[in-house]
């Protein structure tokens, strides 16, 4: 499964980080964090993360993705550094969506908690921001849902990545949409003014130049934007046959209502990112109708209007079956979970056991 190829990786990672480490903590005494990991067998992580305020749903699937990484590492028995083996802690905190609070939260977690590493804060700005004060402490940390470059970029040597660059989905994204789509000649560009959503709509704009995409529009919006009227007025009026729009799950949900409300009909549409998600997908409900699912749940293809009605009837009678075999896929799930529970004792709950069975998409895997 992804998620445990995920899990040895985060190991394996932590493992070497300790190793090359150790004699630094040794010879310099920072923070006399390993000797207290080493006392109590037990490696400590700090994860401060955005459990309140309009990130809180990106949290929600971080803190997932983390839970089942400490379930797997101490279910193996913990992470072996040298002979020996340490059970894996992680420590939460709340920076309530705030990035100057995520700073602070993170150096009270380093001086205060004795923590022995650290992973990043959810989202570019916000792991960027972070990585000054682990730097500082020489804490490594993972930057779990970080891929802007500008993250990586300041020659820091505690910090760490796991995803590719952002110009690595716009890239092809564009390439298929050429191919697939050959009638889209415009592209309407608008970016949340945080660190990873304009630099991925940055990255578009010189993907969809280099491949003869003519960007008609390219806007930010102030993070917290209730209103995008007046930005999608102006986009329709440009006729693009591509419109590109980044933000988080929340931002996101509200432009695709406000496209609805404008009767907005683009040739294709993506969204990065909230709409792979399952909880964007039941919450957009019927605003996804007409919009067929592309890559990764994230770019929708309009369809023609001719077809429009019969298409649409298809479509919503193939969603009904998408969720009665849901419900089947719990209903096995719970299922198997009785025939053995001693596999799944202080598992992580998920809304759809079933579905994450059959896709295993690592929680928080869109965020950067």
């Amino acid at each position: 499964m992804i998620q445990s190829r995920i899990a040895s990786r985060i190991t394996s990672w932590v493992a070497r980080s300790a190793r090359l480490l150790l004699p630094m903590w040794v010879v310099v005494g920072c923070c006399a964090q390993m000797p207290a990991a080493a006392a109590e067998d037990v490696i400590r992580f700090g994860a401060p993360l955005p459990m309140t305020g309009p990130l809180a749903p990106e949290a929600i699937k971080q803190q997932q993705g983390y839970d089942l990484w400490a379930e797997q590492a101490n279910k193996a028995g913990g992470i072996s550094i040298g002979s020996k083996k340490f059970k894996v802690e992680i420590v939460y905190t709340d920076y309530q969506s705030n990035t100057p609070r995520a700073v602070q939260a993170t150096e009270q977690m380093i001086t205060q908690d004795n923590i022995n590493f650290m992973f990043g804060p959810f989202g570019s700005g916000a792991a960027k921001a972070a990585s000054t004060v682990s730097e500082k402490y020489k804490v490594p940390t993972l930057a779990a849902t970080a891929s802007s470059v500008q993250v990586y970029d300041q020659g820091y040597k505690y910090l760490f990545g796991t995803f590719t660059p952002n110009d690595t989905l716009t890239t092809p994204l564009t390439q298929i949409i050429k191919e697939k789509v050959p009638s889209v000649k415009k592209v309407a560009i608008l970016a949340r003014n945080d660190l990873f959503p304009l630099a991925i709509a940055q990255e578009m704009e010189k993907s969809a130049k280099a491949n003869g995409i003519e960007v008609v529009y390219f806007e930010k919006y102030a993070i917290g934007t209730l209103d995008h009227s007046a930005a999608l007025s102006q986009i329709k009026s440009l006729a693009p046959q591509w419109i590109f729009i980044t933000g988080y799950i929340n931002d996101l949900l509200l432009v695709r209502k406000q496209m609805v409300d404008q009767q907005m009909k683009e040739a294709v549409m993506t969204m990065i990112a909230g709409p792979a998600y399952q909880d964007f997908i039941e919450s957009a409900g019927e605003k996804r109708a007409g919009l067929r699912a592309g890559v990764g749940g994230a770019v929708w293809r309009a369809v023609p209007d001719g077809d429009r009605k019969g298409r649409l009837a298809r479509s919503r009678q193939g969603t009904r079956r998408t969720r009665e075999a849901r419900r089947r896929d719990v209903l096995r799930a719970r299922e198997v979970r009785r025939q053995r529970p001693d596999q799944f004792a202080g598992s992580t709950c998920v809304s759809d056991p079933g579905r994450q069975a059959r896709r295993a998409v690592p929680a928080g895997d869109q965020a950067g």
